[in-house]
């Protein structure tokens, strides 16, 4: 069984899985595209789904086998992850925090993952949703 290397984090929440055995030779992950309030799967998604937040990296450790982020959502909600390579597997470990009063309208997360390259149809530079 191969290893899993190292993830990267780009900006603009870029999470990126690389690995010869993957087709593709990567993952990339909108890592998180949005945190996202209650009742918005059928709502307006700027207006009314997403719930905006900031991602910053903390660490990553010297073989880069952990990173650690940490997201600040508007309303006070604090997400720490914790991403971590486990021989050819990859382990998200997510804590969440609310500082504040009041309950947070978040209410789910989306990642965004792009398979486009993983299943033979890469980016053509158009809409993503090709």
């Amino acid at each position: 069984m191969s290893s899993a290397k190292p993830p990267s984090y780009e900006a603009s929440h870029w999470l990126v899985i690389h690995g010869d055995h993957i087709p593709g030779k990567r993952v990339r992950i909108n890592y998180l595209e949005a945190y996202c309030r209650a009742g918005s799967t059928a709502a307006d998604w700027g207006q009314d789904t997403v719930v905006r937040h900031q991602t910053q990296v903390i660490s990553i450790n010297e073989d880069k086998t952990v990173l650690r982020l940490r997201d600040k959502v508007s309303d006070g909600l604090i997400v720490e992850h914790a991403i971590k390579v486990c021989g050819d597997e990859f382990e998200f470990v997510i804590s969440t925090h609310n500082p504040t009063d009041q309950p947070s309208v978040a209410h789910w997360d989306q990642p965004c993952i792009r398979l486009g390259d993983f299943t033979g149809f890469p980016d053509r530079g158009g809409d993503l949703n090709d």
